[in-house]
């Protein structure tokens, strides 16, 4: 079974970490844990140590429960990390203001500052002691480590020195306000960390308002009621008035209205909506009132397929942050040596004496930040993929958008990806004396069972003609399709494939009666507006285009040259287009741009597959992107420019953070910053990588 923990208490990759490894431990498959998202998703077969592991978590301090996901209310908790940072600020407030009194002053007496750290340096071990334990433990050193070594020197120096060392001067041995403001800055940094990583995934909290609580059930008897919206089972028929939103996924049968889908597809001009046109959750009918059929019940609706692929975008990330994942797993020891060997070149070659040599290994303790590196990717990925989804693109991982951004060959199919796929039938030459009537009737009752753009356009454009009851409908991918009337005869609609023989003709579809041709049909499908643009686009960054199609040399070549594209290939089985496509990949890569039942084995090998919303299903599973709304192919021009800013953003993120240790490292060694200062800086240095990748959603 699938499960998701809501974890709190992570802070970074090393938490994240070690919450891997117990689940891992615990016989746990397909872990994914997001310290980002506060969230750890696995699959379990034995349900009865979900609650065990929830136990282990918490004893580690990552309180852990699992995640309601039909709780889309967004009230604030009152939680431990407020209330800690509360009460370190109270009693380190005072300790700060003893270097502004004399030494002879009340607030430098050792036991005050003793009484005023404990409190504060109890939290940090439980907050930082506890965790560095457990990861220790799990032999993976996380930043705690780092916060709690440094704040324990502090700590026990100032005990020793001062109540053990030289009491009489025990004014030179206090740095309890070093232990305490150190702690107190770290928890200040989490608190405004935690807020700001809410800006980053707020794209979730914005699609979880768009889920409609109530909707109106309309019964057999044409009486409605109120329905909490998690109760909407598909094939329910509801009711949607003027102003209201449609609480899930449908398709209208009665009414129309106009319908501003913009929240959801990223297209501001409101559409019309008629009987069997198909309606999206979250959008709102601005005028008309129309009846719809639930598709999809709520858990699975559009709202809800966002949300799972803005989160799921944490569980395949690009490869770049490989580079912070490595150099944050070898960051920790290496920090501790480094402030180890501050310490004795100091004291010893230095001769900067025992106090300062502490306070310089300290401030390299607590300057370093491994945060940062962990922080830099899921971030920017988070607000990447959250920008994409309201400007219309379904994105499945952030790999996916590290490849766009990469990839230097597009693939198209022609037929409803560059071309609308409305087909308009021109006419019809019949053979053998058969009659057109007829030829009308058997071609839209065979086409009926087909999901190809073709079939559906026909379908539509015949929908006058009688249908027959054919039985035995077999459909070759691309190729055609066939049946038996009640007389036995077998009659198949298809490509110029379907011939015996190559037929003198600019027909695009052809009838055979018993595998003799009986009828040829002419049709014409139009450009789409916006194909233009994007290939211009695609030449601009110099991006290699190649069309694929299984149609006719004649029609490709004719859509090829309006388009300027060179590179096409025509009468192609989808086979052949597989062929091509693994060609393509050994030295390029490739994003692969269909919506058909025959490109969906093209759209899978590709390194990146972009379908449509209105595609067929196999087509749409086989791609990692799924563009929805109208002006599809202008919105793959924003996915590919999301996904280049996104990589950008990645690449400046890990360059700070790397930077930031390179040179505050040697800084804090040297004995330039105070361990205060230090702190700060360690904080100010998550929200950095945090705050530019925020900055992206505006861009």
């Amino acid at each position: 079974m699938n499960i998701t923990f809501k974890v709190d208490g992570m802070t970074c990759t090393g938490c994240a970490k070690k919450v891997e490894t117990i689940l891992l431990k615990n016989d746990c498959s397909q872990v994914n844990v997001s310290n980002v998202l506060a969230e750890a998703s696995f699959i379990i077969k034995d349900l009865k140590k979900v609650e065990k592991i929830a136990k282990q978590l918490s004893d580690l301090g990552y309180n852990s429960q699992i995640k309601d996901n039909n709780n889309i209310s967004s009230k604030k908790k009152w939680n431990s990390l407020n209330s800690q940072l509360i009460i370190c600020a109270l009693f380190t407030t005072p300790l700060l203001f003893h270097m502004f009194f004399k030494e002879e002053s009340f607030l430098n007496n050792p036991l005050l500052q003793l009484c005023l750290c404990l409190p504060v340096y109890i939290i940090g071990t439980m907050r930082f002691g506890k965790s560095a334990w457990f990861s220790i433990k799990e032999k993976y050193a996380n930043m705690d480590v780092l916060i709690f070594t440094g704040t324990s020197a502090a700590f026990i120096y100032s005990i020793i020195g001062s109540f053990f060392l030289d009491p009489l001067n025990a004014h030179h041995y206090l740095f309890f306000e070093t232990a305490a403001s150190i702690i107190t800055l770290v928890l200040l940094g989490n608190f405004i960390e935690k807020r700001a990583v809410k800006k980053t995934t707020s794209s979730l909290v914005d699609l979880k308002k768009l889920q409609v609580k109530k909707a109106t059930l309309i019964h057999l008897s044409n009486k409605t009621s109120i329905i909490p919206s998690n109760e909407i089972a598909k094939g329910n028929k509801l009711l949607i008035n003027l102003g209201e939103k449609i609480p899930t996924d449908g398709t209208i049968f009665d009414g129309e209205g106009l319908i501003d889908e913009s929240l959801i597809s990223g297209e501001s001009t409101p559409v019309i909506k008629k009987e069997n046109d198909v309606v999206i959750a979250g959008s709102i009918l601005i005028d008309g009132s129309i009846k719809i059929v639930a598709t999809k019940n709520i858990q699975e609706n559009t709202i809800s397929e966002i949300e799972k692929l803005v989160v799921g975008a944490q569980q395949n990330q690009p490869s770049i942050q490989k580079i912070g994942d490595k150099v944050s797993s070898i960051f920790v020891p290496a920090v501790l040596i480094i402030s180890l060997f501050t310490f004795f070149a100091s004291w010893q070659f230095a001769s900067l004496g025992i106090q300062q040599s502490i306070l310089s290994s300290i401030a390299v303790l607590v300057i370093s930040c491994p945060c940062a590196m962990g922080l830099a990717t899921p971030t920017a990925v988070m607000v990447g993929i959250g920008k994409s989804s309201k400007d219309g693109a379904l994105i499945k991982s952030g790999e996916t958008l590290e490849k766009i951004a990469q990839a230097n060959t597009y693939v198209f199919d022609k037929t409803g990806t560059l071309t609308t796929g409305n087909f308009i039938l021109k006419k019809i030459n019949c053979f053998k004396a058969i009659d057109e009537k007829e030829i009308r009737s058997i071609v839209r009752s065979l086409e009926a069972h087909s999901n190809h753009p073709i079939a559906i356009s026909l379908s539509k454009e015949l929908k006058e003609s009688n249908e027959r009851e054919l039985t035995e409908i077999k459909e070759t991918k691309g190729i055609s399709i066939e049946g038996l009337d009640n007389n036995k005869n077998n009659w198949k609609v298809g490509s110029f494939k379907i011939l015996k023989e190559r037929h003198d003709t600019q027909a695009n579809l052809f009838v055979l009666k018993n595998n003799l041709l009986v009828a040829e049909i002419f049709i014409e499908d139009e450009l789409k507006k916006d194909a233009i643009e994007l290939i211009n686009f695609l030449k601009t960054n110099k991006k290699r285009i190649v069309l694929m199609s299984g149609d006719q040399k004649k029609r490709c070549t004719q859509i090829a040259n309006q388009l300027n594209i060179n590179e096409f290939y025509y009468e192609l089985l989808p086979e052949e287009k597989l062929t091509h496509i693994k060609k393509l990949t050994k030295e390029n890569i490739v994003v692969m741009i269909g919506d058909g039942i025959n490109d969906a084995p093209a759209l899978s090998l590709a390194h990146v597959g972009i379908s449509f919303g209105n595609a067929t299903e196999i087509a749409k599973n086989s791609s990692e992107v799924v563009i929805i709304g109208e002006n599809n192919l202008l919105k793959v021009i924003k996915t590919i420019e999301n996904s280049h800013l996104t990589l950008k953003t990645i690449k400046q993120n890990l360059f700070w953070a790397l930077g930031y240790n390179v040179i505050a490292i040697p800084i804090a060694a040297i004995g330039l910053l105070s361990p205060i200062i230090a702190a700060g800086s360690m904080a100010f240095s998550d929200l950095v990588v945090i705050g530019n990748s925020v900055r992206l959603k505006f861009k």
